[in-house]
């Protein structure tokens, strides 16, 4: 159901701290994912945004590492469009699922082009809701704050 809790990306996770499980599940028993299902936007006949969208998924980058996005609220995505020199992109589009397969296939070829040390570069510490994909070995070195 939620696709920032874990996503398998061949031998790649997603880890999070106890903190960000704990508060996923408070979500998901009554709070926003159930506001979410209700609107038609989780799980409804439509495109969603947290399915189907180019700004909430995950990305294979040229070294065969992976990133995640999810730039839901409009500031956040239209700070990932500037970062990533996306300029001809119309911002007041962002939710308007006719642009998503255009804008994917932009973003999917986008990281391709470069191993994500430079994704992390570029796009970690800002607000554009970015996280690379961790291997177990790499989430084993992290220090948890």
């Amino acid at each position: 159901m939620f696709s920032f809790l874990f996503h398998e990306v061949t031998d790649y996770f997603r880890v999070f701290s106890p903190w960000s499980i704990s508060r996923a599940k408070s979500l998901s028993d009554g709070g926003i994912a159930q506001w979410i299902r209700g609107s038609g936007q989780l799980g409804g006949p439509h495109p969603s945004p947290f399915h189907d969208s180019p700004f909430y998924d995950v990305y294979r980058c040229a070294d065969g590492g992976c990133i995640t996005l999810g730039a839901l609220e409009p500031q956040f995505y239209a700070l990932l469009m500037q970062k990533l020199g996306l300029d001809d992109v119309d911002r007041g589009r962002q939710f308007d699922p006719r642009t998503w397969p255009a804008l994917k296939d932009r973003l999917t070829a986008l990281f391709a082009s470069q191993p994500r040390p430079h994704w992390d570069a570029l796009l970690e510490g800002t607000d554009v809701c970015f996280a690379p994909v961790l291997s177990v070995a790499q989430a084993a070195g992290l220090k948890m704050a």
